[in-house]
């Protein structure tokens, strides 16, 4: 019996041996990757089985027992698929080298915990093993081991399963147990190792400053940015020393302070201070401390995370003058300015902009969709709407997003250009602009454009369109004419005898007499298209659109009957009142030559024939003036 126990504790302390010397092993195998590491630790596992398998216990005549079956579950619940196959190929080949009566219940024996392990391993992959599911482990181990033993050849059944009764179950499930924890606390001690070297490339990268001081301010820990922020070569220089070996002594005690503060209050402090450096350089620092306690709870120190900020604090005070000088720019501003959102809610908007609204000017605060402005604009009248109400709302919150800009008519009387621009982030800007006084101006500089223009085509002393103004308005009807291939007429009118009327009454009593025949032409030759003018001195011509000779001739003798009627005094004229001669000259339907100073020189041809003739009368052009086809003088109308 002593025997069989020296020989399990023998196969117990070959598990451990293995066990241990792969925890020393693996620290020199860091530079492995994870498949050769899993190879490695397979073949690891199956020389320690080997082992087992050499010191054999001898249960009963025919039948061994060893640890190899623990051995086996930890080299696939460990190390995965790739461990447990080499350790598979070499522990089960060894035991086929063996021989024997039961080798190939040897190998079941190999496989089968060997599959629970890999099992367990693939069940756990991705979460974190626990201590229990070592005792699983174990528990399962053993229970397989006996399923297996049952596959022994019958005479020996009965034997084996007395023999490894409970003491051995116990001995199997106690080395599964202490051997899984071994290799479980490696892994977790790997496992923190690695994490710490990534905590400390990761504090040590770190651009911030963090250190970690004892209550008495001295450093125990600290990344090389807090050796450069106190300006010496290394880490290694701060350890021991206190913080005021590197401070004014007014900045130390503001420094210590807060740290007091922090240990008292005992929770997380963040403040933003300046500190003056050794070196007189003043920095500002965004500071996180917190108190640090040990695993008994009591305070040891303090972590400080220091975060130079001087290069934000400076843009953060550029940014908020920069701010009070836009501010200071939109309230003096005299135009009004408001930005709406993506959504078009009034986001912003200066007091010029709610003072350009009066009677809505209380909506429009930040936050109030354009629409509902719009719709309060149309309920109180604020403004002139051109067309359906609902329309113009949707059209105007159409184009907010759009280059756009409009001059509105206020119901009050006053003018304003809106203008609005799309921002690249999606929102809006809206200028509104008082323009009521340039449109004041502009409206007055229309009626003077107007007056100038008037007078630049109207002669000044009979109202009468002048010499110019006519020039271009015959050649437009001339072209009217040719265009529409109807007649044209034009009568050129001379004032019989008109010197010495000036001569006898004055200039003062021959521009009344002007006057007087102007009104007399404006009266008779009155039609929509009919052109009157003063061609120059005493002489007027009228532009008769679509008059043919004869209406032309109507025209002429209605204009003596009315100049007659009129009856002015004139001493030196036969007839004793004023008289004018008429000459008239037409383009018919066909005549395709057409031009506006011939049809003016054969009207001034049948004038002066009329002079000639004795004047006061009328005469027509024809191409022999001596000749006329209605005979070259109209009846005389008396007075």
């Amino acid at each position: 019996m002593n025997a069989l126990w020296y020989g399990l504790l023998a196969n117990l302390a070959v598990v451990a041996i293995f066990v241990m010397a792969w925890t020393h092993l693996r620290d020199y195998l860091n530079f492995l990757k994870p498949r050769a590491e899993a190879l490695a630790f397979g073949t690891h596992m199956g020389i320690a089985a080997i082992f087992a398998m050499s010191v054999p216990v001898e249960l009963a005549p025919g039948v061994i027992f060893d640890l190899r079956p623990t051995i086996a579950s930890l080299a696939s619940f460990f190390g995965g698929p790739m461990a447990a196959l080499v350790f598979g190929v070499i522990a089960a080949s060894y035991r086929l080298w063996l021989g024997g009566a039961g080798a190939i219940s040897g190998v079941i024996g190999l496989l089968v915990p060997l599959g629970v392990g890999l099992l367990g391993h693939f069940l756990l992959r991705n979460r974190e093993t626990k201590v229990w599911h070592i005792a699983v482990l174990a528990a399962t181990t053993v229970t397989t081991t006996l399923i297996g033993i049952t596959a022994l050849a019958s005479p020996f059944r009965q034997a084996a399963l007395t023999a490894i009764a409970l003491p051995r179950g116990l001995i199997l499930i106690v080395a599964t147990i202490i051997s899984g924890l071994a290799l479980l606390q490696d892994k977790r001690r790997r496992a923190a190792e690695q994490q710490n070297r990534m905590y400390r490339t990761i504090i040590e990268t770190l651009p911030d400053s963090l250190n970690v001081k004892d209550i008495d301010g001295h450093f125990l820990a600290a990344n090389p940015a807090s050796a450069k922020m106190l300006g010496v070569a290394s880490p290694d220089v701060l350890i021991g020393r206190s913080f005021r070996d590197f401070y004014p002594p007014e900045t130390a005690d503001d420094i210590a302070a807060s740290e007091r503060a922090a240990l008292l209050s005992d929770r997380p402090a963040v403040i933003d201070h300046d500190v003056v450096t050794a070196d007189g350089v003043t920095r500002r620092l965004a500071t996180l401390k917190v108190p640090l306690r040990d695993a008994a709870g009591s305070l040891i120190g303090i972590i400080t995370h220091n975060r130079d900020v001087s290069d934000r604090h400076g843009l953060e005070l550029k940014l908020e003058q920069s701010r009070q000088q836009l501010e200071f720019a939109l309230t003096h501003m005299s135009d009004g300015v408001a930005m709406f959102d993506a959504e078009g809610r009034l986001s912003y908007c200066n007091e010029q902009y709610r003072k350009a609204f009066p009677l809505t000017g209380h909506l429009r605060v930040p936050g109030t969709p354009i629409r509902t402005i719009l719709r309060a604009v149309i309920e109180k009248d604020e403004q002139t709407i051109p067309g359906d109400p609902a329309n113009w709302i949707e059209a105007i919150a159409g184009q907010l997003f759009a280059n756009a800009e409009e001059e509105v008519h206020m119901t009050d009387g006053r003018w304003l250009r809106i203008s609005t621009r799309p921002t690249d982030s999606g929102t809006a800007m809206v200028v509104v602009t008082d323009i009521t006084q340039f449109k004041l101006t502009e409206t007055d500089l229309m009626r003077v454009n107007d007056r100038l223009r008037r007078e630049a085509s109207t002669d000044a002393l009979t109202g009468l369109m002048n010499r110019r103004a006519m020039d271009e308005a015959l050649a437009a009807e001339i072209a009217l004419s040719i265009r529409n291939d109807q007649p044209i007429s034009v009568i050129l009118l001379d004032i019989d005898l008109f010197k010495p009327f000036n001569d006898r009454y004055g200039h003062q009593a021959g521009d009344e007499c002007l006057k007087t025949i102007s009104q007399c032409f404006r009266d008779v030759f009155r039609r929509s298209g009919d052109i009157v003018a003063r061609y120059g001195g005493e002489e007027f011509l009228a532009i008769l659109p679509d008059t043919d000779e004869d209406g032309a001739y109507h025209l002429a003798n209605a204009f003596r009957a009315r100049l007659n009627g009129v009856a002015l005094p004139h001493q030196d004229s036969p007839r004793g009142i004023v008289t004018a001669s008429l000459g008239i000259a037409t383009y018919g339907r066909g005549d395709e030559l057409r031009r506006a100073s011939d049809l003016v020189a054969r009207a001034d041809e049948a004038l002066y024939g009329a002079k000639r003739a004795g004047r006061d009368r009328i005469n027509g052009w024809h191409r022999r003036m001596g000749e006329r086809r209605r005979g070259g003088h109209v009846a005389d109308i008396d007075a």
